[in-house]
């Protein structure tokens, strides 16, 4: 499959992801915490790492961007553009990208 291919398959969303993930730096766990996919994607006010978000803050489509994120990370996975990794111990989620997944968001515009 090329890489046109599969980025012609890749939603909104998960182009959003993947260009927020490539921003991530060397000394970090993960390219993207999913707390930062849900501020960078959806304008949720930023939180601190191991605090979660409050309803009352963020309004009620918390649960529903939540669900999008996940599913857009499990998505990428699938595709093998990203590995999902969390510490059930620190209650954070995130993803890494993957060689494939580094060299398909290098190319995405930001209008992608």
């Amino acid at each position: 499959m090329t890489t046109h291919i599969t980025v012609s398959k890749l939603s909104k969303l998960q182009r959003k992801i993947l260009r927020l993930a490539l921003k991530g730096g060397p000394d970090r766990q993960v390219d993207l915490f999913t707390h930062e996919a849900l501020e960078g994607c959806f304008g949720f006010p930023p939180r601190e790492l191991n605090k979660r978000f409050i309803s009352t803050e963020v309004g009620p489509h918390y649960k529903s961007a939540y669900a999008s994120v996940s599913r857009a990370f499990s998505r990428l996975a699938e595709r093998g553009l990203v590995e999902q990794w969390c510490s059930q111990l620190r209650g954070w989620t995130g993803i890494r990208l993957t060689e494939k997944g580094r060299r398909i968001a290098e190319k995405l515009s930001p209008g992608d």
